[in-house]
């Protein structure tokens, strides 16, 4: 059975009721809101929020890594200049290790994070005290905007966890779809939300 036999052996009276659909942000799925429900407002399901919520903030992580790393080739090409040098290989700067092991401060939820002191093993076998507010306390000053997409995606990720019937009304406000062009739009909503 097909999709559209499925939702026409559906009577029209009953489509009609239907107020609110969840989908994905897949367009054929957003299609059948426009096609069967007439009544009916399309509402991208949280999970693929919060995951396209984070693919942003990852990809806004990888922007400052590759920033603070072309920072470091040219501070190698400046001191082999100066030493008549030739290293090929720089030992990665603080900022860079920071990016690389403790992106989850911006991308968990903070409810699941440790946040007691203690000391902790390398994989290198070396003890060494780690105490999680001091470094996350680093990693957001390595960027202007990490403190504000913390706060921002928090915020905007707790409301979208709530329970379903809580938050429809809200999310059908923020986000109704209708355009064809909807992951773009939605892309820069979410971009817009995180950046400000």
């Amino acid at each position: 059975m097909t999709a559209q036999s499925y939702f026409l052996n559906i009577p029209l009276e009953e489509r009609k009721t239907v107020k609110y659909l969840i989908c994905e942000m897949y367009k054929p799925y957003i299609n059948y809101v426009k096609r069967f429900f007439p009544n009916c407002i399309a509402i991208v399901d949280s999970f693929h929020v919060i995951q396209l919520i984070l693919s942003k903030i990852r990809q806004y992580i990888r922007q400052m890594l590759k920033r603070y790393q072309e920072r470091d080739r040219k501070a190698l090409e400046q001191k082999n200049y100066k030493t008549s040098s030739n290293h090929k290989t720089i030992r990665e700067s603080r900022e860079v290790v920071y990016l690389r092991r403790y992106d989850y401060f911006l991308l968990k939820n903070h409810d699941d994070i440790d946040f007691t002191a203690g000391w902790r093993k390398s994989k290198r076998g070396e003890h060494y005290y780690f105490y999680s507010l001091v470094y996350e306390q680093r990693f957001l000053t390595l960027d202007n905007h990490f403190t504000k997409i913390w706060i921002k995606s928090s915020v905007l990720i707790r409301n979208l966890i709530l329970p379903c019937s809580e938050r429809l009304p809200a999310l059908s406000r923020r986000f109704v779809l209708t355009s064809s062009t909807l992951s773009r739009i939605f892309q820069k909503l979410i971009e817009r939300i995180l950046m400000k």
